[in-house]
C-alpha cells in the first residue's frame, strides 16, 4: 500500500514539475550556500551580480522589484552572507539608501552569462507589459 503511494506522488510530481519550472529557471530553485561576497556589478535594476571567494562564484540576484542607486552604490550588505538560501523570503540586498527585497539566487559562471539571462528576463518582462497596455 505505502508503495502504491509513493509511486503515485511521485509520478504526479513528475508530471506536474515541466508546467512550473522552465529551463532557465531550474537552476534558480536549487539551494546554494552564499560565501563570502567580494564584490558586486550592477546589471540592471532588477538584478545584480554578486562575486564570491572565487572565480567560479558568482551569483546572480534578481530582485522582487527595482533596486533604485544600485548602479550608484559603493558598497552593499547582504542578508544571507554565509547562509544556504533554498527560495528567498526576506534576504534583501541593502545599499546606502535602498532595501532591496531579493526574488532569486543563482549560480552563474560569469558576467557574460548574468547578463544575457538579464537580458531575457527584461524582453519577457517588457512583452508582458505590452500585452497588458493592449488589454
Amino acid at each position: 500500500m505505502h508503495k502504491f503511494i509513493l509511486a503515485t506522488l511521485f509520478y504526479c510530481g513528475l508530471s506536474f514539475t515541466p508546467a512550473f519550472a522552465t529551463e532557465v529557471e531550474q537552476p534558480e530553485n536549487r539551494c546554494l550556500r552564499v560565501y563570502s561576497i567580494t564584490g558586486f556589478t550592477y546589471i540592471d535594476e532588477y538584478h545584480a551580480l554578486l562575486a564570491g571567494r572565487t572565480k567560479k562564484e558568482n551569483y546572480l540576484v534578481r530582485f522582487r522589484r527595482t533596486c533604485r542607486d544600485l548602479n550608484f552604490a559603493s558598497q552593499i550588505t547582504t542578508s544571507f552572507e554565509h547562509q544556504l538560501v533554498c527560495r528567498p523570503v526576506i534576504e534583501h540586498i541593502r545599499t546606502e539608501h535602498d532595501r532591496c527585497p531579493v526574488d532569486g539566487i543563482q549560480m552563474v559562471s560569469g558576467r557574460e552569462e548574468a547578463r544575457s539571462i538579464a537580458a531575457t528576463r527584461a524582453a519577457k518582462r517588457q512583452q508582458t507589459n505590452k500585452t497588458e497596455s493592449d488589454s
